[in-house]
């Protein structure tokens, strides 16, 4: 059986396909026409819309304001200090310089801090100041500590 199914008196002029018009490729219809496939868009408004209200001029650069600075001993004073606390019991003498430094910092930067108006950090310097002071003491009793162990007084 041949598909579409074919009558039994095959005459030409009851073929479906030969009353149709010869057709050439440029006969066809676009095939990037849009409108066959969707909808026509919505109509504009019957009004025109309000514009959007427009932002102010510029008046100019903004000013600069920078803040004071912290203060790179009182850091410094602080970081040695903390470092040294662990550092005593692990290396003993060695680290003594590390909280006799830190106290110096943070002396002589709380004593610039206070003399200048425009820098920060004076609370970052006590703070070096103080673990300094706790580091010295820890280190001097932890060698004596030591002498007295191994000497045995």
């Amino acid at each position: 059986m041949t598909y579409p199914p074919r009558h039994s008196n095959p005459d030409p002029a009851d073929d479906d396909w030969t009353a149709l018009p010869p057709v050439t490729p440029y006969d066809q219809p676009d095939m990037f026409d849009q409108g066959r496939f969707y909808p026509a868009p919505y109509p504009s408004a019957p009004y025109p819309s309000a514009p959007y209200p427009s932002a102010p001029p510029p008046s100019g650069p903004e000013p600069r304001v920078s803040e004071p600075r912290t203060d790179g001993r009182a850091v410094t004073s602080l970081v040695l200090g903390l470092v040294s606390l662990p550092l005593i019991f692990l290396c003993a003498g060695l680290a003594l310089p590390l909280p006799v430094v830190a106290v110096i910092l943070g002396i002589v930067s709380v004593r610039d801090i206070r003399a200048s108006s425009g820098r920060r950090g004076e609370g970052v310097a006590i703070a070096g100041i103080v673990t300094g002071a706790i580091g010295t003491a820890a280190m001097v009793a932890f060698l004596v500590l030591i002498g007295i162990v191994v000497v045995g007084v």
